[in-house]
């Protein structure tokens, strides 16, 4: 058995499928910064000469935090300017462009027209959407980038809401959400009563042109049960800019918004579903809730206009999570009426599977780390004793393949702090360490039959100071997974690439120097879709960053 494993120190599997193999390529772009807090919304738009990009900028405290408690500096002041920047395809900066009285509210108070999130339709047009209070209501405007570049043409109304007894903000928060296809497109907002124990919903769908297909005002009461209270809430950071993962906004223009709640006693979750479409005068409401199983990593997915509930499970009698299997709920897009549910137990196989890898980095570290794992979890298959699974992985997404199979990405993070006491007794400091190590992709149809479970051992320490570097860069790209992560312990940027047969090929594409590229944090989260073939993405260190634009070079 020990000689098995040992091989995996000398070999590197790679894909031998039909799929496309991709060399990534870096370009990285102009130094930036003002010597200001700041941040990135991302890319707003393109043209086939031009990258439109936003960033919201502020003096004084940064601030910001992720779901996993990093800080992201972002310029609080009393009104955050935002401002659009203009980039060539070399990514030379041409032009800046500030949106002038339109701003982020800051610590104090909103101004006069909040920034609410930005748009392109299919005729390349930019849009900024804001809202402002005037007589007694909210309204909500968009107004488009002008052809030149040098300003903004007037705005048009989207919508108004009254400010009554129900107290709707003076300045209301509202999001979006678009469909896969772009081709429509939600904006909501949702305001609590705590005295009417209610949540006050606005839900609107339009069309890439801005046509209303259909409007829903209505009231969503709180979820009260078993010490559980739940209202609803869409105080999101503006910084996502739509890119939330507890809604979904089907092509048939259903929306979706699910939520969470914790008993406080216990620490027991429910989850609750929101189902808002046309036609109904109110939201239909569904607790999924499951007397044997308790559930984690759930994701949304719009599929052959079913609605799909997907995720990881564990048994209610385990005092803590331990993985056993995969959940998936399909159900009625607009009523939430189950039809499908199934709970697929892992094999003793697979939970070998999702544990030992035969795949590791070109250049890796704690390779012993991982062979010892790997053989003791071998050992227990060898005398057929249950392995568990522990609760320390993270669901990154969920996605449709062509052959309408899923794979589940799921992630190990285990964090740490370590906080050191002075003489007299008191806390000294503090700093934490967080560990991305193993990545799982799990592959299966509908049906509830699991094709292949496949485990990349990638290792992956970040620390108070390389905060900036944490995350994964995970797209898809016709029937393959690709992802990049900077292993600061090799100082090597890794790519890797998972085949529809679950098999894993692994590379360094970039050197990196004291754990940062040109003298900035490689950001692999930051990567967005630019073109068929290109990703643009972030370095940064304080206040100041460089683009960085991802080439796929095909491979021969």
């Amino acid at each position: 058995m020990k000689q098995i494993f040992t091989s995996i120190l000398l070999c590197i599997l790679f894909v031998t499928a039909n799929a496309q193999t991709y060399h990534p390529t870096l370009n990285v772009g102009e130094k930036e910064g003002k010597g200001v807090a700041e941040t990135d919304i991302g890319v707003i738009g393109k043209t086939d000469t031009e990258i439109i990009h936003l960033t919201a900028k502020g003096k004084g405290v940064a601030m910001g935090i992720d779901p996993f408690g990093f800080i992201n500096p972002v310029g609080i002041k009393t009104k955050v300017e935002l401002n659009i920047h203009l980039y060539d395809y070399a990514l030379t900066l041409k032009k800046e462009l500030p949106l002038g009285d339109i701003k982020i509210a800051g610590l104090n108070n909103p101004p006069e027209k909040n920034f609410e999130f930005t748009y392109q339709d299919k005729k390349k047009n930019i849009w900024i959407i804001y809202s402002t209070n005037s007589k007694g209501a909210n309204h909500l405007y968009r107004t488009k980038l002008n052809e030149s570049r040098t300003g903004f043409e007037k705005p048009i109304l989207i919508s108004r809401q009254q400010i009554g007894a129900d107290k709707i903000n003076k300045q209301s928060s509202y999001s979006i959400e678009l469909s896969e296809s772009k081709d429509l497109m939600c904006i909501y907002s949702f305001s609590s009563n705590k005295k009417g124990k209610s949540t006050s919903t606005y839900v609107e769908v339009l069309d890439a042109d801005f046509n209303r297909k259909w409007i829903m005002y209505s009231k969503v009461p709180q979820y009260e049960k078993n010490n559980f209270t739940n209202k609803l809430d869409n105080t999101y950071s503006k910084l996502l800019n739509g890119k939330n993962k507890n809604t979904l906004l089907s092509e048939m223009g259903v929306f979706h918004y699910f939520n969470s709640v914790t008993d406080k006693k216990n620490n027991n979750i429910t989850h609750i579903l929101y189902s808002f479409s046309e036609g109904k005068r109110n939201a239909i409401i569904k607790p999924i809730t499951n007397d044997k199983i308790k559930k984690k990593g759930l994701h949304l997915v719009d599929y052959n206009k079913q609605l799909c509930l997907i995720g990881l499970y564990s048994n209610k009698e385990e005092k803590e999570f331990v993985i056993e299997g995969l959940f998936i709920e399909i159900m009625d897009p607009v009523l939430l009426k189950t039809t499908s549910e199934k709970m697929i137990k892992f094999t003793n196989n697979q939970k070998k599977d999702f544990l030992i890898s035969n795949y590791f980095p070109e250049t890796s570290f704690q390779l012993n780390k991982f062979i010892s794992k790997d053989n003791k979890v071998a050992k227990k298959l060898e005398k057929k004793s249950k392995i568990e699974i522990e609760n320390d992985f993270i669901a990154h997404n969920v996605f449709i393949n062509n052959n309408q199979s899923f794979t589940f990405v799921v992630e190990s993070f285990k964090e740490s702090s370590i906080i050191s006491s002075t003489t007299t007794g008191g806390v000294g400091s503090s700093r934490f360490l967080n560990y991305y190590e193993d990545l799982c992709f799990i592959n299966f149809t509908k049906e509830g039959t699991i094709n292949w479970v496949s485990n990349f051992h990638k290792y992956q320490k970040i620390d108070d100071n390389t905060f900036f570097s944490r995350g994964l860069f995970l797209e898809q790209k016709e029937d393959q997974l690709l992802f990049m992560y900077p292993n600061l312990n090799v100082d090597q940027i890794q790519y890797g690439e998972v085949s529809l047969d679950g098999k894993i090929k692994a590379k360094d594409i970039y050197t990196l120097k004291n754990k940062r590229i040109e003298g900035y944090w490689f950001d692999p989260g930051s990567f967005e879709l630019l073109t068929d073939r290109q990703f643009l993405g972030n370095s940064i260190r304080s206040f100041k960053k460089r683009m960085i634009m991802m080439d796929l070079k095909t491979v021969n």
